[in-house]
């Protein structure tokens, strides 16, 4: 994504998810890099910001900016005062921290092209001959080996990679960020939260099943969508007397890190490879849609829509199908939230294949429309 409004880019943003980074990409490097979590970078950077990009501007990419909070907003402010130099810099930064350097950039006229750096994924969205077609990018014979290698990249040993990111998520970054003193609390709250994938999330739930309190659940979680392990969508607000749910809906930026959690790799629920499923979608739809923002809805009454993409004033439902009975029961919900304005008549809608390699290698984002019987 680069900020259309300059004519010259000067500041490079690699907005890297979790578990990734710039060198990690397999393609080819022009530059070289430092890495802010190097503590002599980041010692240098403190003491001399000026002196600090000025040696590092356009040979290098300044990594893990997200590190040191006043970094990016820093840079933005040397390159308004040295016209003829560029920056790069690569970090887990947000997408709404990326539009507001974004923005700030266009104050200060400097140029800010922001490039997304994702975990690898297991379904890819494309277009094929007019319409969307969702291919499935994992060769694994079956949807469990495929599901757990969902975030990993292709090298790696699965289990023991998911076993390596916790021990690094715990021991190095979470915990001492969170000063969390009782691992085995954290790892039994990790737990709970990968059982709710795709679901609407209750803090005092969840705290029960692990034993924290509900302001520390929501805290946890809050801390994770941050730093990009997960993401919060939000619950899609509706008018009276519909009674609205207003919980976030949680999807892993990793699904097979929530696997993985659950114990359950080898024979995972057919109904949570359903969610897992739900999980990669919304990650296909997310990377191919950079400017969208998603949503959900569940009123008391259960009408749903799993995921609602929003681009400008419209709002489109999205429903996950397994069998023809699925289909009946969007087409009811549809039929409702379209009534009351909440989403447009027509939905698109993807039926899972029950393996991606020998029973359909893609699957095509249909409509379906609430105005037909």
């Amino acid at each position: 994504m680069t900020d259309d409004a300059t004519a010259f880019v000067r500041l490079h943003l690699f907005a890297c998810e979790a578990a990734r980074s710039y060198t990690q990409d397999d393609s080819p490097r022009t530059r070289l890099t430092v890495d802010l979590a190097d503590i002599r970078a980041w010692r240098f950077f403190k003491a001399a910001p000026e002196a600090f990009f000025e040696q590092y501007a356009s040979d290098y990419v300044i990594e893990n900016v997200h590190l040191e909070p006043r970094c990016a907003q820093a840079a933005l402010e040397w390159l308004a005062e040295h016209p003829v130099s560029e920056l790069a810099l690569s970090g887990r930064l947000l997408r709404e921290k990326t539009q507001s350097l974004v923005e700030r950039g266009r104050t200060l006229d400097v140029g800010v092209a922001v490039h997304e750096l994702t975990a690898p994924r297991l379904l890819t969205l494309v277009k094929s001959e007019g319409t969307l077609v969702l291919h499935a990018s994992s060769a694994a014979p079956q949807w469990a080996q495929a599901l757990l290698g969902a975030g990993a990249p292709a090298s790696a040993a699965a289990h023991s990679y998911w076993a390596q990111i916790v021990r690094g998520l715990l021991t190095q970054e979470v915990l001492p960020d969170l000063r969390i003193r009782d691992k085995n609390q954290f790892f039994s709250y990790l737990k709970a939260l990968a059982a709710r994938t795709a679901q609407g999330l209750n803090w005092a739930a969840i705290g029960e099943e692990c034993g924290a309190s509900a302001p520390s659940v929501r805290q946890w979680t809050q801390y994770l969508h941050a730093a990009r392990w997960i993401t919060l969508v939000p619950a899609v607000r509706a008018a009276a007397p519909r009674r609205a749910k207003l919980r976030p809906k949680l999807y892993w930026t990793h699904p097979g890190l929530a696997l993985w959690l659950t114990d359950s790799s080898s024979n995972p629920a057919p109904e949570f490879v359903t969610r897992l499923y739900e999980n990669a979608l919304f990650l296909a739809l997310k990377t191919a849609l950079p400017t969208a923002a998603f949503g959900h809805f569940l009123d008391t009454n259960n009408v749903y829509a799993p995921l609602i993409i929003e681009q400008g004033a419209h709002r489109q439902a999205v429903y996950p199908l397994t069998c023809d009975a699925d289909r009946d029961e969007a087409l009811r919900c549809l039929k409702s939230l379209a009534k009351g304005g909440i989403v447009e008549p027509a939905a698109r809608s993807v039926t899972q294949p029950a393996d991606p390699r020998t029973d359909a290698p893609f699957a095509r984002l249909s409509l379906i429309s609430s105005t037909k019987d």
